[in-house]
């Protein structure tokens, strides 16, 4: 048998999904079993996939699948742009298929659907009555270094900020929060995470910033260390705060596109008091600022945490490796 991961990302759609499909990809490899990681997008400027085998093929046409699907199959999906015959099609030509989905995209067939968020009450799927239901703080994917986390280092001051706007930064945020909150906050240190060559210009733009470091291409043990020494981050809204929440890290949401409303909601259930912000909001520098003005206390951080306390462990990759592969 073997495991095939089918899933897209690029320079326009985001990196999100190949991400988490990384740490599944991790899970399998880690187990010795064979298997296939396939994604469709431009890819080209994408370096952080640098050591990991995988091909770049547009998956959703039929005939590469029924090329390429065999019955000893075991077939994971995440996808938002597969349309419902691709699925069915997946299912009926591989031995069992497993679909990640945190919007409720589509009625699916008879398999295994993953919703690898903190929560999934507002999302009807009802209308996939065959398939099995993984959802909650348990199946939250994060990457290796993110496992099994406890922070001991107390919050002592805001003297480190962590920015990441996501691998592609699809709004370009990162300047904006570089020369509007960065270049007046010079007592602190800002940490930006870049993800894609195409901002690699801001290297030499920002170069004369003092209290910025620009960290590019950097791999999930480097993110760890970043997000461990930082005393707060602003992020997008996207797969990175779950791997702020295995740290115990405080942060700021910010959401950059539609599908990460479920993220900023879930987020609120479990901390009402929780600051999230809006890419497209008019006053979004405001915004930031008035957010760090309050998180400057470390009291505060402290007492934002606590809700989020031992909520993502960081087995959840483990766990739906290990429902995809209970009847072997």
């Amino acid at each position: 048998m073997k495991v095939k991961i089918l899933t897209e990302g690029g320079k326009n759609i985001g990196l999100g999904h190949i991400s988490r499909c990384m740490s599944l990809y991790a899970e399998v490899s880690r187990r010795d079993i064979s298997i296939d990681f396939i994604i469709n997008g431009d890819v080209s400027s994408i370096d952080f996939l640098h050591g990991i085998t995988f091909k770049n093929e547009n998956w959703l046409q039929g005939e590469f699948l029924h090329n390429y699907i065999t019955s000893d199959d075991y077939v994971i999906i995440d996808s938002y742009k597969a349309e419902k015959a691709v699925y069915d099609s997946i299912v009926k030509l591989s031995s069992k298929a497993m679909f990640i989905d945190d919007i409720g995209r589509l009625d699916y067939p008879e398999g295994i659907i993953v919703n690898p968020s903190l929560d999934s009450t507002s999302i009807d799927y009802s209308n996939s009555p065959n398939s099995i239901l993984l959802t909650g703080p348990d199946y939250v994917i994060v990457r290796p270094p993110f496992v099994g986390i406890k922070r001991e280092t107390a919050f002592n001051g805001l003297n480190r900020i962590l920015i990441t706007m996501g691998g592609t930064d699809i709004r370009k945020l990162t300047p904006l929060l570089i020369n509007n909150v960065c270049k007046n906050l010079k007592d602190i240190v800002f940490d930006i995470v870049i993800g894609s060559k195409e901002t690699h210009e801001l290297y030499d733009q920002y170069l004369g910033f003092k209290n910025v470091a620009i960290h590019y291409n950097i791999d999930a043990t480097e993110m760890f260390e970043l997000m461990m020494s930082c005393d707060l981050a602003i992020t997008a809204a996207g797969q990175t705060i779950y791997e702020l929440l295995a740290t115990q890290t405080p942060f700021i949401p910010i959401q950059i596109i539609e599908n990460q409303e479920n993220n900023i909601r879930s987020l609120l259930k479990y901390n009402s008091n929780q600051i999230v912000l809006k890419y497209d909001n008019n006053n979004l520098v405001e915004g930031i600022f008035n957010a760090l003005d309050i998180y400057d206390a470390s009291g505060y951080r402290q007492e934002q945490n606590k809700p989020y306390e031992g909520l993502i462990d960081g087995y959840g990759a483990k766990r739906i490796i290990d429902k995809l592969l209970e009847d072997l």
